[in-house]
């Protein structure tokens, strides 16, 4: 009985350490797993405070790409008023009515400048576009202005091809004004090379079924040079040598925010299309 009770103890003395070795090496892992834990845990933290910051960043870009891109067009008109004003006093005599006009066109696109900041500000921050009645014809005709000494400078014949009784819209005129003017002036850059062909421009509006005005920009450039046109709109992709490809970007955002669309197609046999869709309203 004693031999017995001996080999019993033993044996139990030898289970208890080897499942105290187990609990040991059992303990040991799970230390290392919580260790492990905790580092993959801070690398999390970092990784989100590094995504966050990049974040940041890149919403700073957008809003100094979107900034230096739509303020370098009135700031171009204003260089040109200015220059016009100093040829028209050098005059003997000065040609005093003209110097006034200019004068008058370099404070309305200043303005036109200070305007386009704090609609980009207000775009960033997704606050809402300052409400108005606009006629879809009438702001064609206010962009072809704008843009009209740089299409005159590059040659290119400008085609309008406006429908009679069209329902107004309801929007932010200087926004809508800086998309059309931004896809007249891409437009206008396609076509900058071209020499074996008439370099035109041509800008429609239509109905598109009862509720929905349409303006269809189309040039005969190079074309969009890539073979998925809604890459056009991505952030920062561009297709011309030195485009910080912002502009279309924008353009999009402020289509979308004012409950339209905007898409891009191939023009055949040469150039692009780009087509602006509006809802119809009636401003109270």
């Amino acid at each position: 009985m004693e031999e017995v009770l001996r080999r019993t103890r033993d044996e139990l003395e030898g289970r208890m350490l080897a499942r105290t070795r187990e609990l040991t090496q059992l303990h040991e892992r799970l230390m290392m797993e919580t260790a492990r834990r905790v580092n993959a845990e801070t690398a999390l933290r970092q990784t989100e405070a590094e995504l966050a910051r990049a974040g940041c960043l890149m919403g700073l870009a957008e809003l100094t790409a979107s900034i230096a891109h739509e303020i370098n067009q009135p700031l171009a008109v204003v260089v040109a008023n200015g220059e016009a004003a100093q040829n028209w006093l050098r005059r003997s005599p000065p040609a005093l009515p003209a110097v006034a006009e200019s004068i008058q066109a370099v404070v309305t696109e200043a303005v036109r400048a200070a305007e386009i900041i704090t609609r980009i500000r207000s775009l960033i921050t997704t606050a809402v576009p300052r409400q108005a009645s606009i006629e879809v014809n009438e702001l064609v005709g206010e962009v072809l202005t704008f843009a009209g000494a740089g299409l005159a400078k590059r040659q290119v014949v400008t085609k309008c091809r406006l429908a009679s009784a069209l329902p107004p819209i309801v929007g932010d005129r200087i926004q809508l004004q800086q998309v059309l003017l931004n896809v007249v002036n891409n437009a206008s850059d396609a076509m900058a090379e071209v020499s074996d062909r008439k370099r035109e421009l041509t800008i429609e509006t239509a109905m598109h079924g009862d509720d929905t005005v349409s303006i269809v920009v189309s040039d005969c450039g190079h074309g969009l040079r890539t073979s998925d046109p809604n890459r056009i709109f991505l952030p920062f992709y561009s297709t011309k040598e030195g485009g910080m490809g912002i502009g279309l970007s924008v353009c999009r955002k402020i289509i979308e925010q004012h409950g339209g669309s905007i898409c891009a197609m191939a023009r055949q046999p040469h150039g692009a299309i780009l087509k602006i869709d509006l809802p119809r309203g009636e401003w109270p």
